[in-house]
C-alpha cells in the first residue's frame, strides 16, 4: 500500500469538515434542506461577524451586547423589585436565574443556544445577540450563494412581536421599536 502525505492545510480542512459536520457538532449537515428555523441552531455573534463586521461593531456599542453582564452589575433593589413585578422568584443571583436570564442571553436552552456547548460558545451566546433577531444561524451559515437572506429573520411584521417578549410593559414602559430601531440595535445595512 503507496501513502502519500498531505498538505498540512489539506489535512487540517479536512479534519475541520469532518468535525464541523459531525453528528452532536451543532452545525447542520451539508445538505440539509429544511426550510423552516425549527431545525436550525444557534451558531454565537462570533461566526455572524466574520461576514457581518459593520452591524458587529455598531451592535457591540448597545446595551444588548452587554445585557447578561448589565444583568450580573445590576442594583440588587432594583433586580428585586423587577423580579417582584414579575413574579419571578430569585432564590440565587439574576444572572443565574432562568426567568431572567432568557431575555439577556441567545436562545437560553435551544439547540445550539446559551450556555453553549463550551466556553467560546457561552461567551458567544451571553448577550442580546444576532440571532436573538435573526433566528438561528446555522442555515444562513450554511446556505448556497444568493439564499442567505432567505434563512434569517429580516424585520419581518413579527419582529415587534418577539421584541416584545421580553420589552414588555413592566419591563420597558417607553419601548418603541421605531426609534429603537434608528439607535439600539446596529447600523442597517443599504436597502
Amino acid at each position: 500500500m503507496v501513502r502519500t502525505a498531505l498538505p498540512a492545510a489539506i489535512a487540517a480542512l479536512l479534519l475541520w469538515s469532518l468535525l464541523a459536520f459531525a453528528p452532536g457538532s451543532g452545525a447542520p449537515a451539508p445538505d440539509s434542506t429544511a426550510s423552516d428555523s425549527t431545525a436550525a441552531q444557534y451558531i454565537g455573534n462570533h461566526k455572524c461577524r466574520i461576514c457581518h463586521s459593520k452591524q458587529f461593531k455598531s451592535w457591540q456599542t448597545t446595551v444588548h451586547a452587554a445585557s447578561l453582564t448589565n444583568l450580573a452589575k445590576a442594583d440588587s433593589a432594583a433586580i428585586r423589585g423587577m423580579a417582584k413585578k414579575l413574579g419571578v422568584k430569585l432564590g440565587k443571583p439574576a444572572h443565574e436565574t432562568d426567568d431572567c436570564v432568557k431575555c439577556h442571553v441567545t436562545g437560553l436552552g435551544l439547540a445550539g443556544g446559551y450556555p453553549g456547548a463550551d466556553s467560546v460558545s457561552r461567551a458567544n451566546l451571553a448577550a442580546v445577540g444576532c440571532e436573538s433577531c435573526h433566528g438561528p444561524g446555522s442555515r444562513h451559515l450554511t446556505a448556497a450563494e444568493g439564499q442567505h437572506k432567505a434563512t434569517i429573520r429580516r424585520g419581518s411584521p413579527e419582529t415587534e412581536k418577539l421584541c416584545r417578549t421580553c420589552h414588555t410593559a413592566q419591563t420597558s414602559p417607553k419601548f418603541d421599536l421605531a426609534v429603537y430601531r434608528k439607535t439600539g440595535i446596529h447600523v442597517l445595512p443599504p436597502p
